[in-house]
């Protein structure tokens, strides 16, 4: 359906929960404290860039 939209979440974490260093990580947005647009997360379809922008 043209023009829908889905929520997808996702959760990682280590094996004893500490947390991530997220220093240098292209794809991280530590201004953002709820969901946002931002190119640096990049999504393709059968292999084909299809929004975002790579490192």
């Amino acid at each position: 359906m043209s023009g829908a939209s889905i929520e997808v979440q996702g959760r990682f974490s280590k094996i004893d929960w500490t947390d991530y260093t997220q220093t240098n990580d292209y794809s991280f947005n530590p201004t953002a404290s709820s969901y946002v647009d931002f190119n640096k997360i990049t999504a393709y379809i059968s292999g084909n860039l299809v929004y975002g922008i790579e490192p």
